[in-house]
């Protein structure tokens, strides 16, 4: 029964709601892998999990930047 659940969600709203979820990452402060604090600033709409960071006056786009990961999310 639950395979059958998968097999029968449309793309299109799951894409949409995907996206509705990263779009909340904005403005949210987050920690990266190598202890730095950032803001996310951008959703990229390729990769949903790869926004593009602000840390300091330096951007960091983790889609390019692969070594990189956003380690935790910060309380607002």
């Amino acid at each position: 029964m639950e395979d059958e659940g998968y097999n029968r969600l449309d793309a299109n709203y799951l894409m949409t709601f995907l996206k509705r979820i990263a779009e909340t990452m904005i403005q949210r402060n987050v920690i990266l892998n190598d202890g730095r604090m950032g803001r996310v600033v951008m959703i990229n709409k390729y990769k949903l999990s790869c926004p593009l960071v602000q840390v300091g006056d330096t951007f960091v786009d983790l889609a390019k930047q692969s070594r990189y990961y956003i380690q935790e999310i910060l309380e607002e």
